[in-house]
């Protein structure tokens, strides 16, 4: 090699050294080799496990108490609508009306499913006594119950 083009090619490492120091973005080939990263490592099919801390949070306290989902249960009481036999909210839904042991009333509104629209225009307007089977679940404070079948007594 002759002398200029030695001088050249220390010359430019020179300056990829100084600029890498200088907080310059290292070049195309340096990223690809560099340290192993999440991306990196998914792209190659690989799990160091640190992907999974970006995946899925734990529910808190009060997201686990709304959505806690029971096992299918069957509750007997009045089944009437929350609009019209209720007065509560702008927009008709099944409400059962359950007499409990201490001598007060829950209030189990009815998820919106095919079985609750085919079984409300019994109620709506008054009201009727009912066994409902369902799942229970809780949404801001309200009892809810999925229903899989409503019979009238």
């Amino acid at each position: 090699m002759s002398n200029s083009r030695t001088a050249r090619v220390v010359l430019i490492v020179s300056m990829t050294i100084a600029s890498g120091l200088a907080g310059a973005r290292p070049s195309r080939a340096a990223d690809e080799k560099g340290p192993p990263t999440p991306q990196k490592d998914k792209q190659a099919g690989q799990d160091t496990g640190k992907a999974a801390t970006h995946q899925a949070k734990a529910p808190t306290k009060s997201e686990k108490s709304d959505k806690a989902v029971a096992a299918e249960v069957t509750l007997k009481g009045d089944l009437t609508c929350a609009r019209c036999g209720l007065h509560e909210g702008t927009a008709c839904q099944n409400v059962l009306r359950v007499k409990e042991a201490a001598g007060g009333e829950a209030k189990y509104y009815l998820a919106k499913n095919a079985v609750a629209e085919e079984n409300h225009g019994r109620v709506c307007g008054g009201s009727a006594p009912a066994t409902v089977t369902g799942k229970l679940s809780s949404e801001g404070g309200k009892k809810i119950i999925t229903p899989s079948a409503v019979t009238f007594d």
